[in-house]
């Protein structure tokens, strides 16, 4: 009887615990940490379903987003695209002067920044390839700009 009351103790206690584990890993992703730097805020990262998805949702509270994504043509038996996100990617912001005023090798696909309003030179690189894009940022005027980089993929 007695190790029957134990049994079912320690299987509670186990069953509790492995719901407090699995609740917090599940509603708490580590997320990356906003950057301040003179009159600029960003988070660079995305990596993953839960730390994407916590990325999209923050995006709304910065006045610029930043997708980075590779865009892969399939080619022979099927006809089609796929995308993949990227990550490690070079980008600057310059200023209407053409002055850094961010360069970072990004942690994942997304970029979200406040900067001050203005005109700004974004350059992203991927393998040589460079794009570049002027928008114009306006505070709680949210800009998003995706950038992508073509591949063909034989299948």
């Amino acid at each position: 009887m007695k190790r029957t009351i134990l049994i079912v103790i320690v299987t509670a206690i186990i069953a509790i615990l492995g719901l407090m584990i699995s609740r917090n890993a599940i509603s708490s992703p580590l997320m990356p940490e906003p950057i301040e730097l003179p009159g600029i805020t960003y988070i660079t990262g995305g990596i993953g379903e839960a730390e994407s998805s916590m990325m999209k949702g923050l995006a709304k509270d910065y006045d610029l987003e930043i997708v980075l994504i590779q865009k892969a043509v399939m080619m022979k038996k099927f006809v089609g695209t796929k995308e993949e996100y990227l990550a490690n990617i070079h980008l600057q912001i310059q200023d209407n002067l053409k002055n850094n005023i961010l360069d970072v090798m990004t942690d994942g696909p997304y970029l979200l920044a406040n900067l001050p309003s203005g005109k700004y030179r974004l350059i992203a690189e991927h393998k040589g390839d460079i794009k570049q894009q002027w928008v114009s940022v306006h505070h709680r005027n949210h800009q998003k700009i995706v950038f992508w980089w073509p591949t063909t993929v034989e299948n």
